[in-house]
């Protein structure tokens, strides 16, 4: 309840449920002593996003003992991934065994097919990483960290992470 010169408002809602994630509408009206009300109230509508872009990313063949193990004996393999989120997204970004952070947007153009899908070659990892292909594919098991962040800043936390390895 907000209060002063005569004039009171009622909120209704707690404050918790005011940044919900999704749409909302602020109406106000105001009464003033003489008990005349607007006529029409001031409607405002928003929308808090609080989400983080979701990531999924998998090695490609992934030809180890099980489908999934991020083993592959290809050298042709690949990240093969995808990106969802309401909004659209500014900055996508990867590292590599802990080294330097790359916007892959920045490094490579990479940009995604109307379905959010993406793929990193490993041309494209030994790049992130600093290395030679040669390089990435001999030094046995690698940790990819990958994040994105939407046009409202929420990023993907914790980053996503896919261990891999060119055996």
């Amino acid at each position: 309840m907000v209060s002063g010169l005569g004039v009171t408002a009622v909120a209704g809602v707690a404050e918790s449920g005011l940044i919900d994630t999704g749409s909302h509408t602020l109406s106000l009206s105001a009464t003033d002593v003489a008990g005349n009300e607007t006529a029409l109230p001031f409607e405002l509508a928003f929308e808090f996003d609080t989400q983080s872009p979701l990531l999924d990313a998998v090695l490609t063949p992934d030809t180890g003992q099980v489908d999934d193990d991020g083993i592959t004996n290809d050298t042709d393999a690949k990240i093969e991934g995808s990106i969802s989120d309401s909004r659209e997204i500014d900055s996508f970004t990867a590292q590599v065994d802990g080294g330097d952070i790359v916007d892959l947007f920045d490094q490579f153009g990479l940009d995604f097919a109307a379905d959010g899908t993406f793929e990193l070659t490993l041309d494209d990892l030994a790049d992130v990483a600093g290395v030679s292909r040669d390089d990435l594919i001999d030094s046995g098991q690698h940790t990819l960290l990958l994040i994105a962040t939407d046009d409202l800043g929420n990023e993907t936390d914790p980053p996503f992470e896919l261990v891999f390895e060119i055996d």
